[in-house]
This record gives C-alpha cells, sequence and structure tokens, in this order.
C-alpha cells in the first residue's frame, strides 16, 4: 500500500528501513511550473542496472513545460516522505538550490502524484551510486548515478503512462561499496497528455497588468462575465493582485497558464468567488492569500469560493498562505443555493488557517491531491443550516492528507470532518475512500449512507460515526472505528 515513515504498508515488496526525523523545510517551495498542455510520446526505463541519464533537468522542463502542464516538486517538500537517513546539501546549480542525499542503504524517498510522466532529478559524479526504482510497488530499475565528473540537476529516470493516473514512486539507496551516495534534488511530473494549451486559440488573453503592482479586481472581473460560452487564458506566469474577485459565468473555461491571484485585503470572503455560474471549468487556478494566519475576524479569507451554481470543475487548483478555507462551497441564503455538480480534481491544499476544504454545501467530488498544514480540519463538511445539510453529497476519494489542526494553539482537528454545525437535519451521504495521511481521523455525524471504504493512516487513528444510518466500514488501515 503506502509508506509510513517507519515501516512498510503491505504490497511495497520493500523491506522495512527504521526512519530518522526529517526537517521540513521551506514548505512550498516550487519551481515555477508553465501551464500548457500536449501529449508527448510514452517513455519507460529498461528494468536493468543503468547508468545515469545525462539530460539536464531543465531541458527536461523547458521541453515538457513547451507541450504541457508541469510541477517541480523540491526535496523539502511535505509531500515526500523519507526513511532512513538523508542530510540537506546546498548546490547553486540544483533546482531549487538544494538536494536530499543519503549514503545508508535501504534509506528510501517515496513520492505520491498524479500525472502523465514522473522524473527523478539529482546530481551525477565519481562518488555517487545505486539506487532501486519503484512504480506503484513494482520493481522497474537500478539507476547508477556514478558519472566521471560531477554534474547538477540530472535526469536520472523517467516514466510516461498513456493515461493521466495516481501513481506512487520509490527511491531506495543501495549503499554502493566505495560511492554510496544518492541524492534527491527533485522530482518532475508531467501532468497531462495532450488537450494542448500551446495550439489553443483563445477567445481572449487577460491583458491586464500581470506584475501584482495594481489592482486588476474590477478589469479581470469584467474580462471574465464577458466571454461565456469561451474559452480564455491569464498571461503566462503572471501576477494578479486582486481584493475579492466575484463573477458569474456560463460554460466558460479559463486556463491560468501558471499564473496566480495574489489577495491584497485581509478576510475578504473569497479571494476567487464564483457566483452562480453554469458549466465553469478553472485549469490549474492558483490563489494566494495575505498570510497564514488565523484569527477570528480575517477567518473568512477562502482561496477559492464556490457560491451556489452547478457544474463547477476545479482541476489541479492552488491554494497558499490563506486566513480561511484553501477551498470553500455553499451558498448565500436568499441570493443563491447550494452548489450541484461540483468537482474538484487533484487539489493543491497548504497553509489554510481555517480548513483545507470545506464543502459545507453542496454536491462536491474531491479527487486526489494532497491538503497539509492547515489550521483546523482537512476537510470539513459542516452545514450552517439545514438546507445546507440537505444538499451535502460527498465524494472524498484519494486524497492525502497531513499536519491538519496546526492551529489554533490547543485545537484538535480530524482528517476529514462531518461533524458539528447544523445537525438537525441528515446529510444524504458521503464516500470516504481511498484517502491516505499522517493521522487519518476521521468524524461523521446525522447522515443517512455513509461508506467509508480502504483509507490507509500512518498512525493509528479513529472512525467516529455518530447518529448515522447505513454504514459501511471496511478495508481502512490503522483506522479504528469507535
Amino acid at each position: 500500500m503506502f509508506w509510513n515513515r517507519a515501516r512498510r504498508l503491505p504490497a511495497d515488496g520493500l523491506a522495512p528501513v527504521a526512519s530518522s526525523p526529517i526537517r521540513r523545510g521551506r514548505l512550498g517551495r516550487w519551481l515555477s511550473s508553465a501551464i500548457v498542455v500536449v501529449a508527448l510520446v510514452a517513455f519507460a526505463v529498461p528494468a536493468t542496472d543503468v547508468l545515469a541519464a545525462r539530460l539536464s533537468a531543465r531541458t527536461l522542463i523547458a521541453a515538457w513545460s513547451s507541450t504541457s502542464t508541469v510541477n517541480v516538486v523540491n526535496e523539502g517538500n511535505s509531500r515526500i516522505d523519507y526513511a532512513g537517513r538523508w542530510t540537506t546539501t546546498s548546490h547553486s546549480a540544483y533546482l531549487g538550490g538544494r538536494a536530499k542525499s543519503t549514503r545508508a542503504s535501504g534509506a528510501s524517498a517515496r513520492f505520491r502524484f498524479t500525472g502523465a510522466a514522473i522524473a527523478w532529478v539529482g546530481p551525477v559524479g565519481p562518488t555517487r551510486g545505486k539506487a532501486k526504482v519503484y512504480i506503484d510497488g513494482a520493481y522497474v530499475t537500478t539507476v547508477n548515478s556514478r558519472a566521471d565528473t560531477f554534474q547538477p540537476a540530472r535526469v536520472l529516470f523517467k516514466k510516461s503512462w498513456s493515461t493521466v493516473g495516481t501513481h506512487r514512486i520509490a527511491i531506495v539507496a543501495l549503499g554502493t561499496a566505495g560511492r554510496p551516495t544518492v541524492a534527491l534534488d527533485a522530482f518532475v511530473v508531467r501532468r497531462d497528455l495532450g488537450a494542448s494549451t500551446s495550439g489553443t486559440t483563445y477567445a481572449a488573453v487577460f491583458s491586464g497588468d500581470a506584475t501584482g503592482a495594481t489592482d486588476v479586481t474590477s478589469a479581470l472581473r469584467s474580462f471574465l462575465q464577458s466571454h461565456n460560452g469561451q474559452r480564455v487564458a491569464l498571461a503566462t506566469n503572471g501576477v494578479y493582485k486582486v481584493t475579492q474577485l466575484s463573477f458569474t459565468a456560463s460554460n466558460l473555461t479559463v486556463d491560468f497558464r501558471g499564473a496566480r491571484l495574489q489577495g491584497s485585503q485581509a478576510g475578504a470572503h473569497g479571494i476567487l468567488r464564483i457566483v452562480s455560474s453554469t458549466n465553469v471549468v478553472l485549469n490549474d487556478p492558483r490563489v494566494h492569500g495575505t498570510g497564514y494566519v488565523w484569527a477570528d475576524a480575517t477567518q473568512w479569507e477562502h482561496g477559492i469560493h464556490v457560491d451556489g451554481g452547478s457544474g463547477i470543475t476545479l482541476n489541479h487548483p492552488i491554494t497558499r498562505d490563506t486566513r480561511g478555507d484553501g477551498i470553500f462551497t455553499g451558498y448565500d441564503p436568499g441570493r443563491t443555493t447550494p452548489p450541484t455538480g461540483v468537482v474538484i480534481n487533484d487539489p493543491d491544499v497548504e497553509r489554510a488557517a481555517r480548513n483545507g476544504i470545506a464543502p459545507v454545501g453542496g454536491q462536491v467530488t474531491i479527487r486526489g491531491g494532497h491538503i497539509a498544514y492547515v489550521g483546523l480540519h482537512g476537510i470539513d463538511f459542516e452545514p450552517n443550516d439545514a438546507t445546507e445539510a440537505g444538499s451535502i453529497r460527498g465524494i472524498v476519494d484519494g486524497v492525502d492528507i497531513r499536519r491538519y489542526g496546526d492551529r489554533p494553539v490547543g485545537y484538535m482537528g480530524y482528517a476529514i470532518s462531518a461533524g458539528w454545525g447544523h445537525l438537525s437535519t441528515m446529510k444524504p451521504s458521503l464516500l470516504i475512500q481511498n484517502n491516505t495521511g499522517d493521522r487519518l481521523s476521521i468524524v461523521v455525524m446525522n447522515t443517512t449512507s455513509v461508506r467509508i471504504l480502504d483509507n490507509t493512516s500512518d498512525a493509528s487513528a479513529i472512525a467516529e460515526i455518530i447518529a448515522s444510518g447505513s454504514v459501511s466500514f471496511s478495508g481502512n488501515v490503522r483506522i479504528t472505528r469507535l
């Protein structure tokens, strides 16, 4: 199954390795990702002992970024699980300036991702050794990172698939005699196959200030609301300063292409707010708040706020440093109704001072991705009234949730919560399956149909199911039902 930092879960095929504490630094340090899309020819490394590739990682990133959505996950990212002894090393030519290295036989680094291709980036040189690579628990190849001269940021391994999916990569050092060092600079993920934006003819590309120097809230709102039925884009890697950007649209697709919205007003009720919209697709929306700060007065500063509507799809939404929830779905009584058909694919939510994702109302499906370093709960189904409670039909499938309950001080949260809030009206249904986390505790109250299936927690966790109807609870690892 999955690695829990201290021992192997079933189906990994690897020997257990005792873990040592790894300092998680520079949370959220990412190389910028270019956001465009197209297919590449599938590539698979033969399952034999191979010398390290000499391809520069920057060359690979440029090639993939010219045709696809690419994420670079640096060595210090919280999504990478290390076991054994690893140390941090620095070099100006590493992708993020640092790498993790090990000389210990059996030390490992594991990473779970969603995409169509993966690359392991690290240095090669005369003192560099061998490591085995596993994909989805199966041995693929042994990489030999030896070279005559030291060369940083090389592509040591890459693999592609014909479809986008969720996979696991594991690197296991072999402690090669005389040259045991193996290093991880970054993992590079090609997120998609095709549906290319590089060849897309957009109805329009937003021309407002993309430097973040001036507020573009009004201009960007007008831009989005004037292109119903069309596909539009933001400037590649642009930075847009906004306060509360709320808009209403129908049949609209927006490609962010690496651009981000930067909130400028602490406590704004939704930095990006989609109001009573129909069939809106946001591809790779990135929203940054004003700070990872808990305060009652500013806790409504959600990154992305879905206010009513139907058919809203968020593909790989990224939120950082929000004083409220990373992503929120609900309604405004008397003005909108709870949303239907909301799909959140592969969310990347970190440092949300309230909840990672808060579907307090509506029909919401959350698939894949990860949530880490959040103040209260990882995901919180907490309706405010009978209308919201009666509208909740939630699916949480394949999400990795870590470091919840991070603030306020002394607060104990849950990885997934469907308790509290309005309890006198039953929530119709919740399906919680295939999720992972460091402590995957779950609470569900007053829900007619509850299914909690095949979830895996690194450490012992609990599932509390209270005052609910039909319950299915099976296949869960290290999660005890109370």
